[in-house]
């Protein structure tokens, strides 16, 4: 029976007709590991106790080596024994557990990026907001200035003059 998989804090269990311990896999230390103990949960002595059963899943968390699992308990077919299998819940939602992991994992970088970006965003609104003021400012200055102010390109064309400058030379800016 150690050959069947039923992870690192699974067990596998075979009990004869009156629940007594045939074999146990990993075995178990004391009294509860026993060959021919009776040492069994509530829940499969309830099962074994109904008139009938075949198979039984049950979840116990009182167990001899005090590992909750979820068990499947299957009567063998014209043989006096159970079969008990008992696979722990870390082992069974191992991939499950990663799988979480992953997701919130991505999801921390994503709302990480997005904070970040988020951060980028306003400061960049900010020093456009600022850059803007200085313009106006700028703009103020050459419109209320007492000196004259041409502005020119590369070319040494005119683009635009000041009121001062047309009130000096008489030139209107068109």
């Amino acid at each position: 029976i150690s050959g069947v998989d039923v992870g690192h804090h699974g067990t596998v269990v075979l009990r004869d007709g009156q629940l007594s311990l045939v074999t146990r896999y990993p075995p178990l230390q004391g009294a509860a590991g026993a060959v021919g103990g009776r040492h069994v949960t509530a829940e499969l002595q309830l099962a074994a106790e109904t008139p009938g059963w075949t198979s039984h899943t049950y979840f116990s968390s009182h167990t001899p080596d005090s590992v909750a699992r979820t068990y499947t308990a299957q009567r063998i077919k014209d043989v006096p024994l159970f079969l008990v299998i008992g696979v722990a819940e870390g082992d069974y939602l191992a991939d499950w557990y990663r799988a979480v992991k992953a997701v919130i994992a991505f999801c921390g970088c994503a709302l990480l990026l997005y904070g970040v970006g988020s951060w980028l965003l306003l400061r960049a609104l900010a020093q456009n907001r600022e850059a803007r003021q200085r313009i106006d400012l700028l703009a103020k200055v050459f419109e209320h200035s007492g000196e004259a102010i041409v502005l020119t390109d590369h070319a040494n064309r005119i683009i635009a003059v000041n009121p001062a400058f047309s009130r000096q030379t008489g030139y209107s800016p068109d």
